[in-house]
């Protein structure tokens, strides 16, 4: 009786080791399936991506020549204006007349003429 048993044992081990080596074929070619896929879809995409890189640098290129296109013709628009000159009423220094104390600048009025100690206007 233990050798039918132990022949049955074998017998299952072998029918175990043969469905797992099968099993074992059968994932390593899904693998090799799924990486030959995954493989093709990832040059598919890089394909794609090289594409999408060649068409944004001829979009740059176009954009940097309109954008030297607008400065030429924006900076030719401001030539053409002229240079815009602000006067401003600035009075011209006198030469120094030497050094002068508080009491003479408290005299000085707002329009630049001196006030003497008596009111009148010098």
């Amino acid at each position: 009786m233990e050798t039918r048993g132990r022949s049955r044992k074998n017998s299952r081990s072998m029918d175990i080791l043969l469905t797992l080596e099968g099993l074992v074929v059968n994932l390593e070619e899904s693998i090799c399936e799924a990486l030959n896929f995954f493989k093709g879809d990832q040059s598919k995409k890089n394909d794609a991506l090289k594409a999408m890189g060649i068409i944004l640098k001829e979009h740059v290129v176009e954009l940097k020549g309109k954008l030297t296109i607008y400065k030429v013709a924006l900076g030719n628009e401001m030539l053409a204006l002229g240079p815009r000159q602000h006067r401003m009423n600035v009075p011209k220094l006198k030469e120094f007349e030497g050094m002068r104390s508080a009491r003479d600048l408290d005299n000085f009025s707002r329009d630049g003429t001196i006030i003497s100690c008596d009111g009148h206007h010098r």
